[in-house]
């Protein structure tokens, strides 16, 4: 066997042993990875979020010491409400340009209450706002309106289109 020869076999014994070695961490990783999901009670969907995936991808790429329980709870979370309340004010903004329209959903829960779940719709995507036990007033229909009303001006008359309702 030539000089080349034996440097190539030598080359390719080193990746194959490595792929192994890379193979056999892969499955610790997954595996680590699999534990956390049970042992903390994440849904197996989690797994399809996009944060799951670029965290996953900023581990591997520059690595990171694990958090202790109070890191998310900490600079992090104050860091992630700030970044939430800019980006709904910049879809509120959205409203005086595009309207909005009020979505009112109705539906019953086990204790039979009737709840009004209110969203807003523009064309930048739809946002829950709130929900409200509606079971003393959902018959009412001038008390009804007075609920839808207040809602609108919570929106901004001027902003609003629309209202879609829903009610059974």
């Amino acid at each position: 066997m030539s000089a080349i020869s034996k440097f190539f076999h030598h080359a390719q014994m080193l990746v194959a042993n490595n792929n192994h070695k890379i193979s056999g961490r892969k499955d610790e990783v997954i595996s680590a990875i699999s534990k956390f999901f049970h042992h903390a009670e994440v849904p197996a969907h989690a797994a399809n979020s996009p944060y799951f995936h670029k965290m996953l991808e900023m581990v591997s790429q520059f690595g990171a010491p694990p958090p202790s329980s109070l890191t998310p709870s900490t600079r992090f979370l104050q860091d992630e409400i700030l970044t939430i309340k800019t980006y709904l004010a910049e879809y509120k903004a959205s409203w005086a340009v595009t309207g909005c329209s009020i979505l009112a959903d109705t539906w019953k829960d086990a204790h039979n209450r009737t709840l009004i779940n209110i969203f807003v719709s523009c064309p930048r995507g739809v946002h829950f706002v709130s929900s409200h036990d509606a079971t003393e007033f959902v018959d009412d229909s001038l008390t009804l309106f007075k609920f839808l009303d207040k809602i609108v001006d919570d929106m901004g008359e001027e902003n609003v289109v629309q209202i879609r309702s829903l009610f059974v």
